[in-house]
């Protein structure tokens, strides 16, 4: 019988390179102390915003979330929503924040999903622009001012979103998608800073698609469109949205200046059965917003 040799593995000088740059670029951020408040021209932007947060467990992740808002979300309205959480942990942190820092917390008493969750958030909300955030991210100081400046330059602009570390599409930056993981609220607010002093060519990009992590969106624009699909109880949802904003002639923007940093997977996610279960999720989701998307006459691209 002939041994069989196990393959080599192939050893990627570009990804140590990748890798090493990362681990140099997360390095000097930490050295810079995280601002304790937003300015002048952040905070105002923030009086425009309703912040709604679904949760569904996952006490530590929100936790990192909720510290972000405590310290960024300005003046903005912050709607918590939790969706029956199942841990201690969580409702016990969620009733505290909401304590401390006078927000409007909604509890379920049975769980409706990331899309219902959603809109049991908004029908409290009272600002003209929603920013539905997952919470798996980390706000920064540096990711109010360009998104609401973006809509107010453009009525037409509808949905709008900031760069990450963790979505599908041209917003995740591949040093903050590398880095995803590691980074704290220090490295972030760092990277969001440079993300916004830095040149880019155009500082905004119409998208057929902007990632749900952080969707920013006008209520009028949400009423209009009569909100999320009821059949999407959570991905695709926002896929969805996009596809019937951009067929009434509206925009979907990335405002590139814009820095809200996503881990991933780790919301909602949990809550599917884990990578297997999203990928799942996922898919059915696409192929309901692609069967209906040719009812409506629209077409999708490969890559939404």
């Amino acid at each position: 019988m002939n041994s069989v040799r196990p393959p080599l593995r192939t050893f990627s000088l570009g990804l140590l390179a990748q890798r090493v740059r990362a681990g140099l670029v997360t390095l000097g951020l930490g050295l810079r102390a995280a601002p304790a408040s937003l300015d002048q021209d952040e905070l105002r932007a923030t009086r425009d915003v309703s912040i709604i947060v679904p949760v569904k467990d996952a006490p530590l992740l929100t936790a990192k979330c909720l510290e972000s808002l405590a310290r960024y979300a300005g003046d903005a309205e912050v709607i918590l929503v939790d969706d029956a959480s199942e841990q201690p942990a969580t409702r016990g942190l969620l009733r505290n924040y909401a304590e401390q820092k006078g927000w409007i917390l909604i509890s379920l008493p049975t769980s409706v999903g990331h899309s219902g969750a959603t809109a049991a958030g908004i029908s409290r909300a009272t600002k003209p622009l929603l920013c539905l955030l997952n919470s798996d991210t980390i706000v920064s100081p540096h990711c109010w001012e360009a998104i609401v400046a973006c809509f107010k330059a453009d009525p037409s602009v509808a949905i709008a979103g900031p760069s990450t570390s963790d979505t599908y599409g041209p917003q995740a930056m591949r040093i903050a998608r590398q880095c995803k993981s590691d980074w704290n609220l220090r490295h972030v607010a760092a990277y969001a800073r440079r993300q916004k002093l830095g040149t880019h060519q155009p500082e905004t990009e119409d998208l057929r698609f902007i990632g749900g992590f952080a969707f920013f969106i006008r209520r009028s624009t949400w009423d209009e469109l009569d909100g999320f699909d009821p059949n999407l109880p959570d991905y695709g949802n926002e896929l969805d949205l996009c596809l019937r904003a951009v067929a009434a002639k509206l925009r979907c923007v990335w405002v590139k200046r814009s820095y809200i940093h996503h881990f991933g997977g780790s919301s909602y996610g949990g809550q599917v059965g884990g990578p297997d279960g999203i990928e799942a999720r996922s898919l059915a989701a696409t192929r309901y917003v692609r069967e209906k998307a040719a009812r409506l006459g629209l077409q999708l691209s490969h890559s939404d």
